[in-house]
């Protein structure tokens, strides 16, 4: 078995050697635990087993070709000449394993709700009509901005992109202030709440279709990449 741990800014992989897996990724992430950009995206799992030669712990993925290319060869050897491909490896969610490495990296599952959420914010702003996001020059900081969502004090806020207030999310009918953007993308951030809240499939929940929805504006094929990539992360239904 190999187990792919996506974070945002870097892909790693373990597997099972002269140690399990579990204990593998506990000694990896004890010695990154001062990386604060490792925000846990999503967790898979494939059933090819893992690079038996060398004692390899773990491997970043844009290594781990390269891996394959030399195992079962000596240091003075030839590349194997027909290495197994990782391009051909599948890899599928497996929420026993994902529980177990939210608990090795002590992050709570409604956290890791959270930064499912903020990922696909972030996919979003950089598509399409970009929403979400603020360009620098609308700044006087002159810094460009992604909104996100938040934790504190066990409250949850959106921190809008434009306004940079936190504003508190809250089906309450009333006005958000400090809330920069329309109905649709207010019934959409509804949604994520409610889905980081409850760990529930929630997506259109608060009207207007969420991902689905047919007035975002996008092309078809951006519309459908969004959707794509939400369903990879676990926010849509697979």
């Amino acid at each position: 078995m190999i187990v792919k741990a996506e974070f945002e800014n870097t892909t790693m992989l373990f597997g099972d050697s002269y140690k399990p897996w579990q204990m593998q990724f506990d000694e990896w992430a004890w010695l990154s635990k001062n990386d604060k950009s490792l925000n846990l995206v999503r967790v898979t799992v494939s059933e090819e087993h893992w690079v038996s030669w060398g004692g390899l712990k773990w491997c970043p993925e844009d290594r781990f070709q390269h891996q394959l290319n030399r195992e079962g060869c000596q240091d003075d050897e030839p590349e194997n000449p027909n290495p197994r491909k990782y391009s051909e490896m599948q890899f599928v969610r497996d929420a026993k394993v994902e529980r177990k490495v939210l608990k090795m990296l002590d992050i709570t599952p409604k956290q890791h709700r959270l930064n499912i959420v903020n990922n696909l914010i972030r996919y979003i702003s950089e598509r399409g009509h970009r929403y979400f996001y603020t360009n620098s020059t609308l700044h006087e900081s002159n810094v460009d901005s992604v909104a996100n969502m938040k934790l504190k004090n066990g409250r949850l806020y959106f921190v809008d992109n434009y306004t940079k207030h936190e504003v508190p999310v809250l089906d309450n009918g009333r006005d958000w202030k400090g809330f920069s953007h329309g109905g649709t993308l207010r019934a959409l951030v509804l949604d994520f709440a409610e889905f980081i809240r409850t760990g529930k499939w929630s997506n259109g929940s608060n009207g207007y279709g969420g991902l689905y929805c047919s007035h975002w504006g996008h092309s078809d094929e951006i519309q459908q990449e969004i959707i794509n990539y939400a369903k990879e992360i676990g926010y849509l239904k697979g």
